[in-house]
């Protein structure tokens, strides 16, 4: 059983990969979740300079977790896929196709299996009555990701997602939210060409039973993002912090055949005022030891 973690949220206190990768090794996690931005919502800066420098800058990420005995099992693209202008457009700009085309290749060169990119989800494209637009509108936008993906010998990752919306929680699920929703668009891309990318914390978001999710996806599951909430927020949370079965999770999980990576997104540890290195690995370490003791 390997167990993984997202790297952005670490990035305000430990910007340097040799750094970082030491200390999440230490914390006892095997593999990484590599994100391709520092920070949420912004694209990296490395992408605006020279094409070796990116390339040197991602080849040495991989050296360096080989280093730490960690493994960069997946990635995650910036997001959302409208990133200059934020869900505010059901479409991709060229120069979003072009940033989108470097990370698929950064993701490569960083030895991650499978790359996560968010769908387009504007408030358009959120309404229950827009599914059949929805698809359609990402169909032109993975199809045009998809010659990276093949040539640089990465997997698309689609991640059920939530929208911002008028509800008493804040959110609405996005046409691509629950399970089958999830099904039906891999199979209408491709099979050969997407898996699935379960995010537990926004399954459960959207009302929907985490464990059910994974029966649903079965075989196409092949990405984690685990983390907990109570079902009204994307919080973030360490396991059983909210209210998400992890046992009756685990279980599925099983039965399903699963043999990837438990990859924790464990954001909410990042977004106190008054952190630092040592407790932000401290409680990546303390979150990992519950999963543990409760798994293993």
């Amino acid at each position: 059983m390997k167990f993984g973690i997202t790297t952005h949220y670490f990035r305000p206190f430990i910007s340097k990969d040799d750094e970082l990768f030491s200390g999440i090794k230490k914390a006892g996690y095997d593999c990484l979740d590599f994100s391709m931005y520092n920070k949420m919502f912004v694209p990296n800066p490395v992408f605006m300079e020279k094409r070796e420098v990116w390339v040197n800058r991602f080849k040495s990420a991989k050296r360096i977790a080989e280093d730490n005995g960690l493994e960069i099992h997946q990635a995650h693209a910036i997001f959302p896929p409208d990133f200059t202008e934020a869900h505010t457009r059901d479409y991709c700009t060229d120069f979003e196709y072009d940033h989108y085309k470097k990370e698929i290749e950064a993701a490569a060169l960083t030895g991650a299996k499978y790359l996560v990119v968010h769908h387009l989800k504007d408030a358009i494209l959120a309404s229950p009555d827009q599914k059949e637009r929805t698809f359609a509108q990402n169909l032109v936008f993975y199809n045009k990701l998809m010659p990276y993906f093949e040539e640089f010998g990465i997997k698309l990752a689609i991640e059920n997602l939530f929208s911002l919306g008028d509800s008493p929680t804040g959110y609405v699920k996005s046409n691509i939210a629950t399970a089958e929703e999830v099904v039906e668009f891999i199979e209408l891309l491709g099979e050969d060409k997407a898996v699935s990318c379960l995010d537990v914390g926004h399954m459960n978001m959207i009302g929907k039973d985490v464990t059910e999710a994974i029966y649903v996806l079965g075989n196409k599951l092949k990405v984690l993002h685990l983390h907990d909430n109570y079902g009204k927020g994307d919080l973030h949370l360490p396991p059983l912090y909210g209210n998400i079965d992890w046992n009756s999770m685990k279980k599925a999980l099983d039965d399903v055949g699963y043999n990837g990576v438990y990859s924790m997104e464990l954001d909410g540890i990042g977004r106190g005022k008054n952190l630092n290195k040592d407790i932000i690995l401290r409680l990546a370490k303390q979150s990992l030891d519950t999963i543990k003791a409760l798994w293993e």
